[in-house]
């Protein structure tokens, strides 16, 4: 409910306006707004994900990811703030970090697509290209006709030297997606099973 008072309208209306702005990606416009309100004594968790979500679509991460540390510190149990958390992480390639945050969300909301497609990336980031193909499955269990998951677990195959495995999915994702399934099968051209 919105505060009462010509200060509370304005508020509310400065918020809505920041959110509008968001909507139409006028991100630094939005920023400057949300960033007033909380200057003007507006810090509260909506606020917060406002600007961490603003601060994200334009790039700065490091400042979205500040403002995700703080949510999940003020409510622990959400699976999608871990998961946004995660994403800030991965951009700043801090993986490890990544892999922890998209840990947490799973463990809370097992069904998040997106966390474990993104946990997977992170692991193929690491180099743990096992533990990234296990992510990528748990992702298609949830998911399986999405071309980005079969694209990438099909690339995880390929780099811990499953290739059979690999091809059998080419043929899928040229269902789902053509330009991902010709890209899968030129990476596979002259691959011989030994090769990793």
């Amino acid at each position: 409910m919105p505060a009462r008072g010509p200060h509370g309208i304005v508020t509310t209306i400065r918020r809505l306006a920041a959110e509008l702005l968001i909507a139409f990606r006028w991100h630094a416009r939005a920023i400057a707004i949300l960033e007033r309100l909380r200057q003007e004594g507006g810090d509260d968790p909506d606020l917060a994900a406002l600007l961490a979500f603003a601060y994200g679509e334009s790039g700065r991460w490091r400042e979205a990811a500040d403002e995700f540390e703080r949510l999940v510190a003020l409510e622990s149990q959400d699976a999608a703030l871990w998961c946004n958390l995660g994403l800030c992480y991965q951009e700043l390639r801090r993986y490890s970090d990544a892999v922890e945050a998209y840990r947490k969300a799973i463990s809370m909301k097992p069904e998040l697509t997106d966390a474990h497609l993104n946990l997977g990336l992170a692991w193929v980031q690491l180099g743990k290209h096992v533990d990234a193909a296990a992510a990528f499955e748990a992702a298609a269990r949830h998911d399986s006709d999405n071309p980005d998951i079969i694209y990438n677990m099909a690339l995880s195959y390929v780099d811990s030297g499953r290739l059979d495995e690999a091809r059998k999915l080419q043929a899928r994702l040229m269902d789902l997606d053509e330009v991902l399934g010709a890209e899968l099968a030129r990476r596979l051209e002259g691959r011989r099973p030994h090769e990793q």
